[in-house]
């Protein structure tokens, strides 16, 4: 199966139950959501462009919104029922449909930070090779910092068909970066990482 349909197959069963926004993205609740979204905070910065690889339904913008930041934004995602649902929620915020993996949607273009929660999550089949090289694509498209989430192989609660790693195999990927910082301590079962882009 292609990585494109298990994805569509993970997501739209739960997009068409109508379901609350975190449960249609797979997360447990709304907290757990934002708890990801919070390590964001430690490297945001007033005026800040973001873009969100993997946006679903815009809840970053969302979250950053609700909290009084001055931000540019731009939301991609792969699914076009989810920039739909995205755009019929926030007008205002640029939302984007594409392969950012197999398009040059940008144009040179580069943002402050590039922020991606849970496009990982899934087994795809390949999931080092496509870490490996969303890595290299996400520091190519950011100036500052790249931020991204995982599911954490110390779970307790491990599901198949998720993908789990852990912050030391995760050094091991990373091309040459000015600084790392692993942010362990929110979730069982998760981590984030922080890239100080050169």
């Amino acid at each position: 199966m292609k990585q494109t349909e298990r994805i569509r197959d993970y997501y739209l069963p739960k997009l068409k139950d109508e379901k609350s926004d975190s449960e249609c993205l797979g997360w447990e609740n709304k907290q757990a959501q934002e708890l990801r979204f919070k390590v964001l905070e430690r490297v945001i910065f007033t005026g800040a462009s973001i873009l969100d690889v993997g946006c679903g339904l815009g809840n970053l913008y969302d979250y950053l919104n609700e909290r009084g930041y001055n931000f540019e934004y731009t939301g991609i995602d792969i699914l076009p029922e989810m920039i739909v649902r995205a755009k019929a929620k926030n007008a205002e915020p640029e939302f984007i449909c594409g392969n950012l993996f197999k398009e040059d949607l940008f144009n040179g273009k580069k943002f402050d930070i590039v922020y991606a929660s849970g496009i990982f999550n899934i087994e795809l089949g390949n999931n080092d090779e496509f870490l490996r090289n969303a890595l290299l694509k996400f520091i190519s498209l950011s100036n500052k910092a790249v931020v991204f989430n995982l599911l954490h192989n110390r779970s307790k609660t491990k599901e198949a068909g998720y993908y789990y790693q852990t912050p030391e195999t995760v050094q091991k990927m990373l091309p040459q970066v000015k600084n790392v910082v692993f942010v362990d301590n929110y979730l069982d079962n998760d981590f984030s990482t922080i890239l100080e882009v050169l």
